[in-house]
Formats: structure tokens, C-alpha cells, sequence
């Protein structure tokens, strides 16, 4: 009765019901779109995790690379900035690292040269 006498009042009323109402239908829109598309990707996730159950036994198996070359042995003995208390493996990871970072220095350097 109060919103008949009101007629301002009850259009602002009858403006805010229908713009909650739009909200309301995009938001549930939003869900059945998120609802559907994690039906789609169930299947796949499950898959993946059982893959990964599979594999994870075999992760745990190192395969052991060859041995280091010459200029690394000699790198790894003569480099007196790795401490002795790192492993064999860091220490080679170490050594390849500091190889690669001298090739990356020498080729930055021909760049150089060719651009002057």
C-alpha cells in the first residue's frame, strides 16, 4: 500500500528488483558455466592424476650421465670458489655453469666485435 502511494519510490523499487534480478541471472549463468566446464575437465584431471601416481615411482630413478670430461674435472679441481662441502653432482652442475657462462662470454664478445 505504501509503494502505491509513493509512485517514485515504488519505480526506484521496481528498477533495483530488476537490476538484482539481471545480477542474479548473470551470476547464475557464471556458475552453470563453471559447473559445466569442471564436468569436461574431471575426467581429464583424474586421468592426470593417476598418470602421476603411475609415474611417480619411476621419477625417483636417477639416470646417471656420463662422466665429466677432462676440462670439468680439471675446472672442478683447480676452482678453489666451491667449497669442498658440496656434493659431486652440485659441483658438476657448478662447473657446467661456470663453462657455459665463459662460452655465453666469448660469444658476446664476437657480437661486439661484429657490431663495431
Amino acid at each position: 500500500m505504501w509503494g502505491v502511494a509513493h509512485p517514485i519510490l515504488s519505480i526506484i523499487i521496481i528498477i533495483f528488483g530488476v537490476f538484482a534480478l539481471k545480477r542474479f541471472i548473470i551470476a547464475l549463468g557464471k556458475f552453470l558455466e563453471q559447473v559445466f566446464l569442471y564436468t569436461l575437465q574431471a575426467p581429464v584431471r583424474f586421468g592426470n592424476f593417476v598418470l602421476g601416481l603411475c609415474l611417480k615411482p619411476l621419477g625417483m630413478l636417477r639416470f646417471r650421465k656420463g662422466a665429466i670430461e677432462g676440462d670439468q674435472a680439471n675446472a672442478l679441481v683447480l676452482n678453489s670458489a666451491i667449497p669442498p662441502s658440496v656434493s659431486v653432482n652440485k659441483k658438476e652442475r657448478l662447473v657446467y655453469i661456470m663453462n657455459r657462462l665463459e662460452a655465453l662470454g666469448h660469444e658476446q664478445n664476437q657480437l661486439l666485435q661484429e657490431v663495431t
